[in-house]
């Protein structure tokens, strides 16, 4: 059919469900609205609820979806943008005619789905459909870091590769020398983006244990501190025989934490205060992410969606079974990198936790650092604080987090 975009009375062949005109309440994107402004005009809004269509500034479904296929396409994103990683296990269309292209109205579902109201996008993908399925095919070529910088590429590589964090340099073009060269990115947006903290000394981090009864245990630092190598079990940021030192900012979510995966009634937690300034990745408050239409903030978006879907990951229960866990894999290579990257110069990770808001940290500290209450200043990491210690009931501390969560 033919359809005029606009009031200029300009014609061009567009399916039906093209023609289709959408106001802007149903973008919920501002830089997206934006993009949209210089072609859109006066009229009726096919989505809004018939009693509501008044004329209005609208914009049709066939320029929506070249937008966002645009959004989404290959392209030069700019001077600055860093060349993509490139998976093996990733499909891609250019120069690859076995393999089956991209479907762009797959693409548009799975990136507009919190950007579109359903209808909206329904129709978006029928315009796409409709013009491959009459002759008129839409050339799509997916942007390669949307298809290859993502955390589930990551994931996907890490755990099929079954690969560690290994001592010596990468073989060139190898999927080692791939992720490293994505893991410098992400290390890039940590220093720009000024993810980097310092823990004052003073400050104070719990750690403790389930117990049978309320009785107080009397811990020493070496009971509470550190697993020593030898006892060090595998855990979703450490492998086994790797020290990580594991608490929280305050006692609350140390109990909802340990009580996570211990079904005992009682939790006894202690504090240890830092004794010296300790750098860490901090994950608490990852900035917004760009808009996935800023084309020119491409490689920003990517590299903080990665982090935060990282971040996410590190939050997810761990259920302790004594066996080696592959899905382990992805987050403990990223802490590896952390503990053994020159260029971040970090002890730790802080982030946050999923049982109740309150803040977590994973501190590269064997239990050498975690001294007595009664250590000298100027030696270890984190000293116990005598008297700090307590034995609450589970359910005292799950009541209060559910009521006033941490942060």
């Amino acid at each position: 059919m033919e359809s005029a975009d606009g009031d200029d009375g300009a014609a061009s062949w567009e399916p039906a469900v093209g023609a289709l005109a959408l106001c802007f309440e149903h973008l919920h994107d501002d830089l997206l609205q934006k993009r949209l402004r210089d072609g859109a005009f006066r009229g009726e809004c096919s989505f809004c609820p018939d009693g509501a269509r008044d004329r209005v500034t609208v914009v049709r479904v066939s320029r929506l979806a070249e937008e966002i296929l645009a959004a989404l396409s290959d392209g030069d994103p700019g001077p600055s943008a860093d060349v993509p990683v490139e998976w093996a296990h990733v499909e891609r269309a250019q120069g690859d005619a076995h393999k089956a292209p991209p479907d762009p109205a797959q693409a548009v579902a799975e990136a507009c789905d919190a950007v579109l109201d359903d209808d909206v996008l329904k129709a978006v993908k029928d315009c796409i459909d409709q013009k491959n399925w009459y002759g008129d095919p839409v050339e799509f070529v997916p942007r390669s870091s949307t298809m290859r910088d993502s955390w589930a590429s990551f994931c996907r590589t890490v755990v099929e590769r079954d690969l560690d964090l290994p001592g010596s340099d990468p073989a060139p073009g190898s999927d080692r020398d791939k992720l490293d060269s994505l893991m410098g990115r992400i290390a890039g947006i940590i220093r720009e983006a000024h993810l980097i903290r310092t823990v004052e000394p003073g400050e104070k981090i719990w750690r403790g244990r389930m117990r049978a009864d309320d009785v107080l245990p009397h811990y020493r630092a070496r009971d509470i501190g550190s697993a020593p190598p030898g006892r060090a079990a595998e855990n979703r940021m450490s492998r086994a025989g790797v020290p990580l030192f594991y608490g929280s900012a305050d006692s609350d979510t140390a109990v909802v934490e340990i009580s996570a995966r211990d079904d005992r009634p009682f939790a006894a937690v202690a504090a240890f205060e830092v004794t010296r300034p300790i750098r860490v990745v901090d994950l608490v408050d990852i900035p917004k992410a760009p808009s996935r239409f800023d084309r020119e903030a491409a490689a920003r978006r990517d590299s903080l969606v990665f982090l935060r879907d990282f971040a996410r990951d590190l939050s997810r229960p761990v259920f302790y079974d004594g066996r080696p866990h592959r899905d382990y894999r992805p987050t403990q290579y990223v802490t590896d990198y952390f503990r053994e990257s020159p260029g971040l110069r970090v002890e730790g990770i802080r982030f946050r936790s999923a049982h109740n808001a309150g803040v977590n940290y994973a501190l590269f500290v064997e239990v050498t650092q975690c001294l007595a209450s009664d250590a000298a200043d100027g030696h270890g990491t984190l000293r116990l604080i005598a008297g700090s210690e307590r034995v609450e009931p589970r359910s005292h501390v799950a009541r209060r987090s559910a009521v006033t969560p941490a942060v």
